[in-house]
């Protein structure tokens, strides 16, 4: 099944307002298009319709959804810290109070808005009340579970983020879980803090994962952009043939020319193709073309951005035009901009300043990083090997001893090889 949009929308604007189909056909629209771009728009929509939210359940969504794009059209322009936000915000949780649905699990969405809202102004203990009171009525209120887990995260009480993950992303039968609650637990997870959740819940459980973004696909979520883009490098190198074939089914994001959030995140997945794929050739070639096209086009450049800009260009064999980029770097004090900044000075034939910015990122690093670690060691050990120091082969030796990806210590492996010839 494919998710017919033009259909969706013919019933939306042909069937009478009291009609429960147009009621469903707008929220499919508000599920799978990106709300955020023309706000007046969809609110007039849902303000065409008459909804009676303590007895339908679609109408109790509609209201809710209208309620969260007004909110996010607050908060744009006056910002999150605003008064005015923050009276909408509590007016909204009062609003909700008074509602009564017959359902339970109606009851349930109802309280898990209130603890959502809450947990948006600070009241993360209020919000854990009503979250868990949630769960209590409806032991299926996955995007309650999803909220106590980002809430717990803001703590940083790993221990409960796991839980609640496991809960989500861990559950029988999978497919009962929605897929955007997925999405964004996934999203979560993807932090490097909870790198031994994404070990276990996307490297352990890659059917589940890759069966929720070709559903995700299949039913135009936008939030797929988002994941592919903070998974982009991980997928894309360790595992290159599903990233390759989930890119080709991945269509154009139409809304990226007016959506800076979209743009920089479709120029990061084509970055990692281009970065981490097998491609030859004129494809190759289209890649880095609309890489750097999404990437520079972005209003805001960042840190993030000009990285992957220095990365792809190391790739492509400019260094050159990689250099001032990484000069404009504005955080020159994290670890990774500074290991980053050190590939490109010893592209440049500058090895000794890429030695300083090495070293530097080695003296930030923990010792509980694993692979960063190696991967520091790795990038100073070619340093000294260009700078005719003897040193060069232990410390490549060491960084492969502790290296704890069986492909990248295979690859440095070969190359410590061919340094010995």
């Amino acid at each position: 099944y494919k998710f017919d949009k033009d259909k969706v929308v013919d019933l939306v604007n042909e069937l009478s307002s009291s009609d429960l189909l147009r009621h469903y056909a707008l929220l499919a629209i508000i599920y799978t298009e990106d709300t955020y771009l023309d706000y007046d728009h969809y609110l007039s929509l849902i303000d065409a319709l008459v909804l009676v939210e303590d007895k339908y359940d679609v109408d109790l969504i509609l209201k809710i959804e209208r309620m969260e794009i007004e909110q996010h059209k607050i908060k744009q322009q006056f910002g999150v810290g605003s008064e005015t936000y923050k009276q909408k915000i509590n007016s909204d949780i009062d609003e909700l109070n008074k509602l009564n649905p017959v359902l339970e699990k109606n009851k349930a969405l109802v309280l898990h808005h209130i603890g959502k809202l809450k947990s948006f102004v600070g009241d993360i203990d209020g919000a854990e009340t009503d979250l868990m009171k949630a769960i209590q009525l409806d032991p299926k209120s996955y995007h309650s579970m999803l909220r106590l887990a980002r809430n717990y995260d803001k703590k940083n009480d790993k221990g409960n983020v796991g839980k609640y993950i496991e809960l989500i992303l861990g559950s029988e039968p999978f497919v009962e879980v929605p897929i955007s609650i997925r999405l964004s637990a996934y999203d979560l997870i993807s932090l490097f803090k909870y790198k031994s959740l994404k070990d276990k819940y996307i490297k352990g459980r890659m059917e589940d994962f890759s069966s929720t973004l070709y559903a995700a696909l299949a039913e135009n979520y936008s939030q797929i952009y988002v994941i592919l883009a903070k998974l982009a490098d991980d997928l894309s190198y360790n595992y290159p043939d599903f990233y390759t074939h989930l890119c080709a089914r991945l269509p154009l994001p139409l809304s990226a020319e007016r959506n800076e959030r979209i743009k920089k995140n479709y120029g990061k997945i084509l970055a990692a193709q281009f970065i981490y794929g097998n491609y030859k050739g004129d494809y190759k070639d289209k890649l880095l073309n609309s890489a750097e096209y999404y990437l520079t086009g972005v209003v805001n450049v960042d840190d993030y951005i000009r990285k992957d800009l220095c990365k792809m260009y190391l790739v492509a064999g400019l260094p050159k035009k990689a250099l001032p980029i990484a000069e404009d770097i504005e955080n020159k004090e994290e670890k990774f901009m500074q290991q980053l900044i050190s590939k490109v000075f010893l592209a440049n034939e500058e090895p000794n300043k890429a030695l300083e910015y090495i070293e530097k990122a080695i003296a930030q690093e923990n010792p509980d990083e694993k692979e960063y670690c190696a991967a520091f060691r790795h990038d100073k050990a070619k340093c000294l090997l260009k700078l005719g120091d003897h040193r060069a082969k232990a410390l490549m030796e060491e960084a492969i001893g502790m290296q704890t990806n069986p492909k990248t210590k295979m690859e440095w492996s070969e190359e410590l090889a061919v340094w010995m010839k």
